[in-house]
């Protein structure tokens, strides 16, 4: 039981520390992103989600760390930069989930109501290609701390034999009724347009969004193989704790 106390404190530690530095990247990153819409005198709409997260999520941390008196403490005790880093990785959370959802509503606004693509082809493109844009700014820093952690064995789904088999086994099941569904969709489409049946802007709307989860469902292939590579991964940081302990127990002694 101690020993998994330890690994459970590790791994939590251990995502916190590593998302931690990205929060202040994934600032900067949206800061410059509003700052290159304005200038390109993009819609206001183009530029409001970067506004709400650039409020929402630094008010956030400051109102947590202020709560726990630890706003302008230094981060010299470890205890403090524990706190002040899960503190970071929920803004970071809260910031992606801001970009997220804001960046569906904007990109199905645009689809059924393009209203706004309207300009310079530049500013056209960049109107037309938000939702993605959001997609990366949140992404690319995720992706930064993921593959630190990933390194470190932090990203393990299971925790014995019984749950990895299963886990596997559902993640499996998940992708290939994905695969299945989004591919009749696409081929029932084809065959309509074949025969000359003009899709209406809804149905292209289900089209493409059935496209985008039939290229998701070769994902499988990849989250698996992560999955146990950080296995092996965390299988030799574990083997580090044992001996750690071990070797303080000797101490003890």
């Amino acid at each position: 039981m101690e020993l998994n106390k330890i690994n459970d404190e590790r791994i939590q530690k251990g995502l916190a520390q590593n998302i931690a530095p990205m929060y202040f990247i994934l600032l900067i990153l949206t800061t410059l992103s509003l700052i290159i819409k304005m200038t390109l005198k993009l819609h206001p709409v183009f530029y409001m989600i970067e506004i709400i997260a650039l409020i929402v999520s630094p008010t956030y941390y400051i109102i947590t760390n202020a709560q726990k008196n630890i706003l302008f403490v230094k981060e010299t005790d470890e205890a403090i930069t524990n706190i002040k880093n899960a503190t970071k990785n929920n803004s970071y959370n809260l910031h992606f989930w801001i970009f997220l959802i804001g960046g569906i509503i904007l990109g199905v606004s645009q689809f059924f109501y393009p209203i706004f693509l309207e300009g310079t082809a530049l500013q056209t493109f960049l109107s037309a290609s938000s939702m993605l844009s959001y997609l990366f700014l949140g992404g690319i820093p995720l992706s930064v701390a993921s593959k630190k952690s990933h390194k470190a064995g932090l990203l393990v789904a299971w925790n014995s034999e019984k749950s990895k088999t299963t886990i596997l086994k559902k993640l499996k099941q998940y992708y290939t009724a994905q695969a299945v569904c989004s591919g009749v969709i696409i081929i029932v489409f084809c065959l309509l347009a074949i025969f000359g049946y003009s899709l209406s802007r809804p149905f292209e709307l289900v089209f493409i969004m059935a496209i985008v989860l039939f290229g998701a469902s070769f994902m499988y292939f990849s989250i698996k193989r992560g999955m146990l590579e950080s296995e092996k991964y965390a299988n030799e940081e574990l083997d580090c704790a044992e001996k750690s302990v071990d070797d303080n127990e000797e101490d003890k002694i």
